[in-house]
C-alpha cells in the first residue's frame, strides 16, 4: 500500500542524497568524520531541495499548496527510507538462506573441509 509513495519519495530525495554523498566525500578530509558529513550533508541537502520544490508547487498552485507538498515530500522520503531498510533487512535474509540451503552450502562446507585439511596438514608438517 506504500509502495507508490516510497518511489515518489525515492524520486524527490535521490539526487540530493547522492549529491550530498558526492560532496561529503570531496569536503570530509578524515574518513572517519566521512559518515557524519554525510548525514549532515543529507540532512541539509533533502531540507534545500523540498524547500526549492515545496516553493515551485506553491508558485503554481498557491502558498497552502506549497507548504502540504513540503510536508508530503519528507513524509514520503521517510517511507521511502523504510522502504529500503525492509528491502535490506529482506535481501539479507535471503541471502542468508540461500547459503544455508542448497548448493550454495553444500560448496561453502566442501571450501571449509578443504580449508581445514590444508591447516591440518601445514601444522603437522612443522
Amino acid at each position: 500500500m506504500t509502495a507508490p509513495l516510497a518511489l515518489v519519495g525515492a524520486c524527490l530525495g535521490w539526487a540530493p542524497y547522492r549529491a550530498a554523498g558526492r560532496v561529503a566525500a570531496r569536503v570530509a578530509g578524515e574518513e572517519d568524520v566521512l559518515g557524519t558529513v554525510k548525514l549532515l550533508g543529507g540532512a541539509l541537502f533533502l531540507l534545500v531541495a523540498w524547500s526549492v520544490e515545496g516553493a515551485l508547487f506553491a508558485l503554481r498552485f498557491g502558498a497552502a499548496s506549497g507548504v502540504l507538498f513540503f510536508f508530503f515530500a519528507m513524509t514520503t522520503g521517510w517511507i521511502a527510507l523504510r522502504w529500503d531498510e525492509t528491502f535490506v533487512r529482506a535481501r539479507a535474509a535471503l541471502r542468508a538462506l540461500l547459503v544455508r540451503q542448497g548448493p550454495t552450502r553444500d560448496a561453502l562446507v566442501a571450501e571449509r573441509r578443504a580449508l581445514a585439511s590444508e591447516i591440518e596438514a601445514a601444522l603437522l608438517a612443522n
